[in-house]
């Protein structure tokens, strides 16, 4: 078995809970694994999904995205057997597909039979919303895996019921003073701080003057007019969302959307986008998201720990690593390495135990 990685704490984790596994800290985007003796059976990769995801800069010529096809083109050369590779939902999107393609044709016409899984963690008895897709290609003909009708495996409260003394677990309560505080305060399990959405799952700035400042009626009315109409009059092909002209405002608002206007600029509740057009300042789909804990958690991220990103359902603070990593699945005995910011990056990258075993086993069973 040989594993690699570019990250030395990510490698350190390994290394610490596997210490057979031979892990080694290097970058495969160049010639390293051509100058090793390497002829594997089963090859298994995920490659960087930051270029790919919907939620990150989602660049379709972010230089990284080529790392796609290094595992399928190594996969070729040493003639495995079954290739096994993991990413993103956004991977399989229009503006992403053709690399998606590529790698699926350039196996195929090296003899390999393929797959494209959607593979979901609450499928695999996780109580997370964590949704992927794999590529599979084997030397031989297979039936793809089938997955568990969804279920969850047990409450999000007891999941979140952590020992103190267990490693990767140190509660952070936020400053009851801080502003994160004091907007942690008006968000409840369920809630997310949102100025583009509505409902009752959406918290606006302005309805926490205490951090944000103070507004008028009439204020409200103008900023809950360009929550709604920067969706209704769309003129991009792309992105959700369109900065308002001043005559659709005015039109609602008249004679006083000039005051109100310049008033919102002032107090950094609005912006001018072009010389007649406007649009909310914070335009963020949520912050401060606390979870319900009557419902499987949302999916694990690398900022997951990040209380300005993700709330715990019953304390004012974020999650700690344990925390996180028992929402991914992983056993309390499995220890995490390096600074909290890069624990935090290892859990969140990491493709849930459970998953993974099932897709390892499937392997075993079936291609091996």
């Amino acid at each position: 078995m040989a594993a690699y990685d570019l990250d030395p704490a990510a490698i350190s984790t390994f290394i610490h809970n596997l210490p057979s596994s031979g892990a080694t800290v290097a970058d495969l985007s160049g010639d390293y694994l051509d100058s090793l003796d390497l002829r594997p059976d089963a090859v298994v990769a995920g490659p960087p999904c930051q270029g790919f995801s919907p939620i990150g800069p989602n660049r379709s010529r972010d230089i990284r995205n080529e790392l796609l096809l290094k595992p399928v083109d190594f996969a070729i050369a040493v003639k495995a057997r079954v290739l096994l590779i993991e990413n993103v939902r956004g991977v399989l999107s229009r503006r992403h597909a053709s690399r998606w393609q590529e790698a699926l044709s350039r196996l195929r016409k090296n003899g390999y039979t393929t797959a494209t899984l959607q593979v979901a963690a609450v499928r695999n008895g996780l109580a997370q919303i964590r949704r992927r897709v794999v590529l599979v290609a084997a030397r031989r003909g297979f039936n793809p895996p089938s997955q568990s009708t969804p279920t969850i495996s047990q409450p999000l409260r007891s999941i979140l019921t952590v020992p103190r003394n267990l490693t990767n677990h140190d509660p952070q309560p936020l400053d009851p003073t801080s502003r994160a505080a004091r907007i942690a305060a008006h968000i409840s399990p369920g809630q997310k701080l949102s100025n583009v959405r509505n409902g009752a799952t959406s918290i606006h700035t302005w309805d926490i003057p205490e951090v944000f400042g103070p507004t008028t009626k009439l204020e409200r009315r103008v900023l809950q007019a360009l929550l709604v109409l920067r969706r209704r009059h769309r003129r991009r092909p792309f992105g959700d969302a369109d900065p308002v002209p001043f005559s659709t405002l005015t039109s609602e608002f008249g004679t006083s959307t000039k005051r109100l206007l310049m008033s919102l600029i002032e107090k950094r509740y609005v912006r001018r986008v072009l010389p007649d057009c406007y649009d909310l300042r914070g335009t963020f789909n949520g912050k401060f998201r606390r979870l319900d804990p009557n419902q499987p958690a949302l999916c694990v991220l690398s900022t997951f720990c990040d209380p300005r990103h993700f709330l715990h359902p019953f304390e004012t603070r974020g999650f700690t690593i344990r925390e996180a990593a028992r929402l991914q699945g992983f056993p309390d005995s499995f220890r995490f390495l390096g600074s909290i910011r890069q624990q935090a990056v290892q859990v969140g990258n990491a493709v849930p135990p459970p998953v993974a075993h099932m897709l390892a086993a499937w392997m075993r069973d079936h291609l091996l």
